[in-house]
């Protein structure tokens, strides 16, 4: 219901635009107005000012090409304004898409070293158990040699027996 009377505003108001461009175009076309306004003068003063610039309808015809130069210039000027400034929009997104280009770089090139980081860091994982493994195995070698190693000299001292002692007389 309410994009029928935003549509119907719309219309309504387009309607309007195009009888104010058609109203201005008539009033462009007439050369010499009906009616001529001094404000602010006396009869005198405005039948000099009339006489200086001959006559009242070239008066009114200088008035309105006055005008509508002074609207010209002020259309030439707000287009070389707007002008200006879409230069300057450009200008700035230019700068940044080069920055938004540098970024995405530099994002690639942080992405690859993360990948390499994180396979740097597997390995690394994987020769530190390797290595867990290795010392868990000599520590266990270790333990299992030195138990023989005792069992050994037990077995070495009880294969000795008691020390025999020379007797005197066998000299």
């Amino acid at each position: 219901m309410a994009s029928e009377t935003d549509s119907n505003n719309l219309t309504a108001m387009e309607r309007n635009i195009d009888q104010l461009i058609v109203l201005s175009e008539k009033l462009r076309s007439k050369i010499v107005p009906t009616v001529i306004e001094v404000l602010g003068k006396s009869n005198v003063d405005t039948r000099e000012w009339l006489n200086a610039e001959c006559d009242p309808k070239l008066l009114v015809l200088k008035t309105k090409l006055k005008d509508l130069g002074e609207c010209v210039q002020q259309v030439q000027s707000e287009n070389i304004s707007a002008k200006e400034q879409v230069r300057d929009y450009k200008t700035k997104l230019d700068a940044r898409k080069d920055l938004l280009s540098k970024a995405e770089v530099d994002r690639t090139k942080l992405k690859q070293k993360l990948v390499a980081a994180k396979g740097g860091e597997k390995a690394l994982q994987e020769q530190l158990m390797k290595e867990v493994s290795l010392r868990k195995n000599a520590e266990s070698s270790a333990a299992s040699a030195k138990e023989q190693a005792s069992k050994l000299e037990k077995k070495l001292e009880s294969m000795r027996g008691p020390p025999k002692r020379k007797y005197d007389g066998d000299l």
